[in-house]
């Protein structure tokens, strides 16, 4: 059905049939970005996407019935030949459709869905978008902006230029920030529409011939780089991960918004674990830290929504515990080696008890402090408020008396 949308609207010679071949599309493409079902990303990208097309819709509705109101027809080339004699007001029409057509290609600033779709529809979705959408939404651009709505090149090839600079730009400068391969491809998919826009700023014979041999160019690349994405997950999986004990040390965003990996098996030669390491890693549920880490980075099992159990190695040489490190994660308690440095917020909106009003911090134990009065092996359980681990504090300088329990 979808397809079938994009060559409705391909072979259009009328704003109505354009219209409905455009929304035919776009409907589909929705229920596709939502189809993991019991995916809530996949879910959240498809409403998302829903609800900021249809403002665009609307927009482009809107330009549409202007376009009709002061030219009189939704023909083509009756437009067209209306369009030299009519007002402002059909310029107005021509600036809604060029809004509208802006989000659906993913022109800047009307990008805004288009990293997050891409990043949680998907693959095979991802790479329909990125290819099939923007071919047809082109095709149909050039024949619009070539028939109908060339007599008014002078009031409307200002605007094409100036997004597609903006576009081109911004496209390619996020582009480089991106870590996760989804999300670059969808920024280089945004700096593209920039080159082909020049295409249609630039409207001529030369240029018509310049934007097709462009798109059947970005069609076959970035379908064969999706196509590559596409079997680097089928042949990994991302499920779990063991890393090679000659490994001392996991960098920084080594495995982060690994989303697929359940498991991981980190070696005991291993020494720090990076800022961001496995942040996002949404389906890791428990993970074993190691004697040999003496640092767990910032953030670095930030949003591990699924992780409950964290276990450290006996004789841990553990020092410190990055800001952040364990946010938003499924912790409900946890038992630190003595002597570590824990950082702000480390585990901020995890270990809470959801039914208590409001909510307190459980348990967390600190075993073998080591500390006068105590023997070796001793467990003390100390409940914190919700607010001191928004600050930070040293668990090496908590005094310790004797008979404290």
């Amino acid at each position: 059905a979808s397809t079938l949308g994009m060559i409705l609207m391909i072979s259009s010679y009328d704003l109505i049939v354009f219209y409905l071949g455009l929304e035919l599309q776009s409907l589909c493409l929705y229920i596709l970005a939502s189809f993991k079902r019991d995916d809530e990303k996949s879910t959240e990208a498809g409403l998302k996407y829903f609800v900021l097309s249809a403002l665009a819709s609307g927009l482009l509705l809107y330009g549409c019935s202007l376009i009709y109101g002061f030219t009189g027809s939704t023909n083509f080339e009756i437009i067209s030949a209306n369009l030299g004699e009519a007002n402002t007001g059909a310029v107005f029409g021509i600036v809604f459709i060029i809004v509208g057509l802006a989000f659906k290609i993913s022109a800047v600033p009307f990008h805004m869905w288009t990293p997050y779709v891409y990043e949680c529809a998907p693959l095979p979705v991802t790479a329909y978008l990125a290819v099939g959408s923007k071919i047809a939404a082109f095709a149909l651009m050039l024949r619009l902006f070539a028939s109908a709505f060339a007599p008014a090149i002078d009031d409307w090839k200002v605007i094409i230029a100036i997004l597609a600079v903006a576009t081109m730009i911004l496209g390619n400068l996020a582009a480089l920030a991106q870590q996760n391969i989804k999300r670059l491809l969808a920024y280089s998919s945004i700096g593209q529409v920039g080159y082909l826009l020049m295409g249609i700023a630039a409207l001529s014979s030369s240029a018509s011939n310049a934007l097709i041999f462009h798109l059947v160019g970005y069609g076959e690349t970035n379908l064969a780089a999706f196509l590559a994405v596409i079997a680097f997950y089928n042949a990994t999986g991302l499920t779990s991960v063991e890393i090679p004990a000659s490994v001392t040390s996991i960098g920084d965003y080594a495995f982060w918004e690994a989303t697929g990996l359940t498991s991981v098996t980190i070696p005991s030669g291993v020494k720090t674990i990076g800022s961001a390491a496995f942040s996002g890693a949404t389906s890791l549920t428990s993970v074993t830290i190691p004697a040999s880490v003496t640092s767990i980075g910032q953030s670095a099992f930030s949003r591990a929504l699924s992780l409950e159990t964290v276990t450290f190695g006996a004789g841990s040489q553990l020092t410190s515990i990055g800001a952040n490190a364990f946010h938003s994660t499924g912790l409900t308690s946890l038992t630190i080696p003595p002597a570590v440095t824990v950082g702000s917020n480390a585990f901020f909106g995890t270990l809470f008890d959801s039914g208590s009003t409001p909510p307190e911090l459980a348990s967390v134990s600190y075993s073998d402090l080591g500390t006068a009065g105590m023997n070796a092996g001793d467990e003390l359980t100390l409940t914190f408020s919700e607010s001191i681990l928004t600050t930070g504090f040293n668990l090496a300088s908590l005094p310790v008396k004797d008979g404290d329990s």
